[in-house]
């Protein structure tokens, strides 16, 4: 079971996307206007949740800090927390992974994931 002491929040403030207005063309500054509000409007009262085992470091945590803050400053609840666990838990969140990107994984002779023997 995770408990608070598991999950660490990171603060991320809002941003407003306007400063990537005069990159695009009016057609498609309006589409993408369009899509967030409608995220915004499908999201309503609920919160996206983004879970990453690291804050700092690694590719997904600079795409998170890169882009929560335009999520949040179009209106939509996105919030992130870094999670611990110990090296059983990543290798099983590991294989998940690998599944569902279609990516084969050894079988674990109906187990979780374990760490192998040193």
């Amino acid at each position: 079971m995770l408990t608070g002491q598991h999950l660490t929040t990171v603060e991320v403030e809002s941003a407003p996307i306007d400063r990537y207005r005069p990159l695009l063309d009016a057609d498609l500054w309006e589409r993408l206007q369009r899509s967030l509000q409608a995220e915004a409007e499908a999201t309503s009262g609920r919160v996206v949740w983004n879970v990453n085992s690291t804050a700092r470091g690694g590719g997904v945590a600079e795409l998170l800090a890169a882009l929560i803050p335009y999520e949040r400053g179009a209106g939509i609840d996105a919030r992130w927390v870094v999670i611990k666990g110990e090296e059983d838990f990543f290798a099983l969140t590991k294989r998940l992974h690998n599944l569902l990107h279609g990516v084969t994984v050894e079988s674990t002779s109906g187990r979780w994931p374990r760490t192998p023997p040193r």
